[in-house]
């Protein structure tokens, strides 16, 4: 009776902790973005030679399962790299938001994703 406590008490307190972090105990393959050299601005492209193409916004995500296998690229290039091609064809993206996303359900799943939002130009 003892011993099911303790497990249980390590199960609901100690493990949820780990599937809060992007790398997996058993399996890892991870792309997190943690550094971005600024984004262009408008006063550093020649817009009169590119075409605008409008509001643009990507996402990439990584998984992790209970802290075990943790899967996916959840980094800021995959995030700009989706949103210039949600926008048809743009070559570059200026004027760049950037957001960290992490949702958790109990511990037990977890997203880590980068959100990128900004203007497309080819």
């Amino acid at each position: 009776m003892k011993m099911t406590f303790v497990v249980i008490l390590f199960l609901l307190v100690l493990l949820p902790g780990c599937a809060l972090q992007p790398y997996g105990f058993l399996y890892s393959h991870v792309v997190t973005g943690e550094a971005y050299p600024r984004p262009w601005t408008h006063r550093d492209l020649d817009l009169a030679r590119m075409t605008l193409v409008g509001p643009a916004s990507g996402e990439a995500c990584s998984t992790n399962l209970l802290g075990l296998v943790a899967t996916g690229d959840g980094g800021i290039d995959a995030a700009v790299r989706d949103a210039l091609t949600r926008a048809g064809g743009a070559t570059v993206l200026y004027d760049v938001r950037i957001d960290r996303r992490t949702t958790s359900y109990l511990g037990l799943y977890s997203t880590f994703c980068s959100e990128v939002s900004g203007i497309a130009a080819r």
